[in-house]
Order: C-alpha cells, then structure tokens, then sequence
C-alpha cells in the first residue's frame, strides 16, 4: 500500500481522470452525442478545473495554496519516518503559535509518534517552518 492522498491530490487526480475520459469518448466517438446531464457535468468539471488552476489570490487559491501546503508539510514529516510509521500519520499542521499538530490514525499510533517529537519538529523547521512545540492527536483512517 502507497501514502495516503490528501483531498486536495485526489480532487485533482479525479478532476484530470474525468477529463481525460471525456476527451478520449470525443475523439473516438465524434458522432456521438453527449446528453444534456453529461454535458452539464462534463462543464461543471471544467469550470471547477479553471477555478483550482486559476492561480489567483481570491479566497479560493489561498484555500488551495493552504491544503497544498499541508499537504507537503505531512508529506516531509512522513519522509522523516520510517515506512510503518509514516502510514499513521494522516495529517500535519502548524498553527499560529508554532505548535505542530500531527494526528495519527489510532491512539497506540499516537504514542509512537510522540516518541518521534523532536526529529517532527526539526523537519518541519527545516523546512522553514517556526516550530515551537509538539502535539499529537488521533484522527479516524479513512
């Protein structure tokens, strides 16, 4: 089993999935005609790739920005760990006051990653990141 994916990677990867599908019916199929409900859909993905690549500073891309930011922050935390562990962590923040808050997908998991604290905290602030304290929360695997 790989790493999870966060919700943002996946609403890409469902977004280019869908659009590559659609694509690939219309050049194989040029005759075909598209009902009104696919077409509606197939649009409404178009306009919600346009908004998540937008690259503008509107609320929306500084939403996106942030999850992809989370995203990476977990992604080097888990790259700090070994293999067993790195699939219990399914999240990473640093809130205002510089504590980093992990969750970790049970409560044995959660222990052993407190034990972890300190190699957390200086990977997150090598990656730039102000790091002044260390939390541990258990969140549900899905």
């Amino acid at each position: 089993p790989g790493m999870p994916l966060s919700s943002a990677s996946i609403c890409i990867m469902w977004l280019s999935i869908t659009r590559s599908v659609a694509e690939n019916q219309a050049t194989r199929h040029p005759e075909a005609t598209i009902s009104p409900t696919a077409s509606h859909f197939y649009m409404s993905i178009i306009r919600l790739d346009k908004l998540l690549n937008s690259g503008t500073t509107d609320t929306l891309g500084k939403i996106i920005r942030r999850a992809q930011d989370l995203d990476d922050l977990t992604t080097r935390l888990r790259d700090e760990l070994g293999a067993d562990t790195a699939l219990a962590l399914l999240a990473a923040n640093v809130r205002d006051d510089g504590e980093l808050v992990v969750v970790a997908s049970s409560s044995a998991w959660a222990a052993k990653l407190r034990f972890e604290g300190e190699s957390l905290m200086q990977a997150a602030r090598d990656s730039g990141l102000s790091v002044t304290s260390f939390r541990v929360r258990v969140g549900s695997g899905t």
